[in-house]
C-alpha cells in the first residue's frame, strides 16, 4: 500500500469520526468521552508503532537502537493508556483489541519473533501504566470510595443483551431496539440521531474487501474486536447512550477510511490508464463502482455535517437553559451563598456560582439532612417531572418524596426544565 493512500485512509477516518453528531455533541459538553478517546486512539498509535503489524529485518548493528526504540513506544502506548482510564475507566475496554492483535499478530508472524520483544513491550507498557494512574492511586488510599463503575457493573445483565426493556439504579425503560440492535447497527443508522450515516456502507464494505483481499488479519482482528468487544459489554447494561459508541466508532470509521482511500487510488490508477487509452469491461466496473462508493460518500459527509450542526444548535439550546437555570437560581439566593441540593444540574450550578452542592443521586437521605442543619439559605434545583415519570420507584426518586415530606418547600421558579424550591423547616 503507497503512502499516498494509506495517509488519504487516515484523513478520510478522521473526518468520518469528527462529521458526527454524537461526536460533536461531547465534544462541547462537560462529559470526559471524547478526551478518553483521544487518549485511547493516541496510546493505540504507540502500541502500534511498538509491535508494527509486520516487523523489518534488522541488521545487528541497529538492534539495540531499535530496541529502545520500542521500549520508548511500550512506555508512551502505558502513559497514554493510563491516562485514558483516569479520564474515563471505559477506556479500560481497548485492552480486549490489543490482545486480540497480539495474538493473531504472532499467529501470522512469519518468521516469528522472539517471546521477549512482545514481553518486552507488555513489560514497560505496564510501567507507563503504572506511573500514569498513580494519582487515582493516591485518591483510592486516602479519600473513601464512591459507588463509581460499581453501579454501571451492578446493573449489568446478559438478559438485557437481546432486551429492549431494562431496569436500572435510573429508574426503568423502555426503547425502540433491542440492547445488541441499538450498538451493534445502530452507529449505521441515523446521522441525524449522531451516529453514523448508511451512505458510508458502501466505503465500510469496499474498506473491508480491502482488508480482507489483502490478507491484514491482525488489522482486522483489532478492528473486529474493537467493534465488537465493546457492543457485547455495553448490550448487557440497561442504558442506551449514543456516547458509549464513541468507545468503537473509531474502528468503523477506519474500516470507512481504508474503503474511501481504495476509492481514491482506484481514481488515480484510471487516470494512468486512460492515457493508454484500454476501455475494458473491467475499467467500466470499476469506474461505475468506485463512483458509487464515493457519491454515497459525499452524501454521508453531507448528512454528517448537518448531524454535526444539528447538535451544535442543540448544545447552544442547552447552554442558553441552562444560563437560565443559574440565573433563576441566583435570584434565588438574593446575593447568598446558599447550600444547595440539585439533581441533574449540579455540574454547571457548581462551576458557574461555587456554591456548596450535593448532587441526591449520590448521596443519602443522612448525608442531605447533615448538609441542610449548616446555616444560611437553603435550594433545591431539579427536574421535577421527570422525577415523577423516569425516576419513580428509584433511590433518587425516593430522596425527593423523602426532602418533599421532611421538608417546606417555597415554589420560587421554572427554568429549562427544571424547578427551583426554597428550602425551610417544617414548624
Amino acid at each position: 500500500v503507497s503512502q499516498r493512500t494509506r495517509t488519504a485512509a487516515g484523513l478520510s477516518a478522521g473526518a468520518i469520526l469528527v462529521l458526527n453528531g454524537t461526536y460533536t455533541r461531547f465534544g462541547l459538553s462537560l462529559m470526559s468521552d471524547v478526551p478518553a478517546l483521544f487518549w485511547s486512539l493516541l496510546a493505540l498509535l504507540f502500541f502500534l508503532r511498538a509491535l508494527p503489524v509486520y516487523e523489518l529485518r534488522i541488521w545487528k548493528v541497529y538492534q539495540v537502537e531499535y530496541e529502545l526504540r520500542k521500549t520508548h513506544w511500550a512506555f508512551a502506548t502505558g502513559l497514554a493508556f493510563g491516562v485514558a482510564v483516569l479520564v474515563r475507566n471505559g477506556a479500560v475496554l481497548l485492552v480486549g483489541p490489543m490482545l486480540v492483535y497480539l495474538i493473531v499478530r504472532r499467529i501470522m508472524q512469519r518468521p516469528p519473533m522472539l517471546w521477549k520483544e512482545e514481553v518486552r513491550v507488555v513489560v514497560w507498557g505496564a510501567v507507563g501504566l503504572a506511573v500514569a494512574v498513580l494519582p487515582q492511586v493516591a485518591y483510592y488510599l486516602t479519600h473513601a470510595a464512591g459507588s463509581g463503575y460499581s453501579a454501571f457493573v451492578g446493573d449489568w445483565n446478559i438478559a438485557n443483551i437481546f432486551s429492549n426493556r431494562v431496569t436500572s439504579a435510573d429508574g426503568s425503560s423502555a426503547f425502540e431496539y433491542s440492547m445488541i440492535e441499538f450498538y451493534l447497527l445502530g452507529p449505521l443508522a441515523s446521522s441525524t440521531a449522531g451516529l453514523l450515516s448508511p451512505f458510508y456502507l458502501p466505503a465500510l464494505g469496499l474498506g473491508a474487501w480491502t482488508l480482507f483481499r489483502e490478507r491484514r488479519w491482525p488489522v482486522i482482528a483489532l478492528l473486529a474486536s474493537w467493534w465488537l468487544i465493546p457492543v457485547l459489554i455495553f448490550s448487557g447494561t440497561p442504558y442506551q447512550s449514543h456516547r458509549f459508541v464513541l468507545t468503537y466508532l473509531p474502528a468503523l470509521a477506519i474500516v470507512g477510511g481504508i474503503g474511501i482511500a481504495t476509492g481514491l487510488e482506484a481514481i488515480f490508477k484510471l487516470r494512468i490508464m486512460n492515457y493508454e487509452l484500454r476501455i475494458t469491461n473491467r475499467l467500466i466496473v470499476t469506474t461505475l463502482g468506485t463512483a458509487w462508493v464515493l457519491l454515497s460518500v459525499c452524501v454521508g459527509v453531507a448528512q454528517g455535517w448537518r448531524g454535526a450542526d444539528q447538535w451544535i444548535h442543540t448544545h447552544a439550546v442547552f447552554k442558553e437553559d441552562e444560563s437560565k437555570v443559574v440565573a433563576l437560581a441566583r435570584e434565588a439566593a438574593g446575593g447568598s451563598s446558599p447550600r444547595v441540593v440539585s439533581f441533574g444540574t449540579t455540574a454547571a450550578l457548581y462551576y458557574y456560582t461555587r456554591w456548596p452542592i450535593l448532587d441526591f443521586y449520590n448521596h443519602d437521605e443522612q448525608e442531605i439532612e447533615r448538609f441542610f442543619k449548616e446555616p444560611g439559605e437553603r435550594l433545591v434545583v431539579l427536574p421535577e417531572e421527570n422525577m415523577s415519570a423516569q425516576w419513580a420507584g428509584t433511590p433518587s426518586g425516593a430522596r425527593w418524596e423523602w426532602i418533599r415530606g421532611r421538608y417546606n418547600l417555597q415554589f420560587h421558579g421554572k427554568a429549562g426544565g427544571y424547578t427551583i424550591y426554597k428550602v425551610q423547616d417544617r414548624p
